[in-house]
């Protein structure tokens, strides 16, 4: 969204060079793109947006770090890793945003930050679908 506010033009030209397909899989990387077009990824206006707002320090990293956990200091690392294993469980399942995700692969050392096998993430993302569909059938 700030992308958008700030330049629409710029975001167009980074969703065309990403080169999404049918199902928002991306050709090519989008924070690659946004640094090209913009000097900085949503990850770093995100950041500084949830600063500037006054957010809790967490969500501060959460925002910023979202796509690179692993380079946060291990005591900070958790609620981003969640969020990270989250993004690509839901990129998997067709569920919000994807063209940010050139793969949905598990990051081992994410895993090992969270305790998580990939077993485990497969039951969940297995377990969110079922929710998903249940859910779409009490809403019609």
């Amino acid at each position: 969204m700030v992308e958008m506010q700030a330049d629409r033009a710029k975001l167009v030209r980074v969703l065309a060079e990403v080169g999404a397909d049918a199902k928002g899989v991306p050709a090519n990387n989008f924070l690659a793109a946004e640094e090209t077009h913009f000097g900085a990824t949503h990850q770093e206006f995100g950041a500084a947006l949830c600063d500037k707002w006054k957010f809790p320090k967490s969500l501060i990293l959460v925002t910023g770090f979202h796509h690179k956990p692993m380079e946060l200091a291990f005591e900070q690392r958790t609620l981003t890793a969640i969020v990270h294993v989250a993004d690509r469980i839901a990129a998997d399942l067709g569920i919000g945003f994807r063209q940010d995700l050139m793969d949905t692969a598990q990051d081992p050392g994410v895993l090992d930050t969270l305790r998580l096998t990939q077993e485990k993430v497969n039951e969940l993302k297995a377990q969110l679908a079922a929710d998903a569909a249940n859910l779409g059938t009490l809403l019609g």
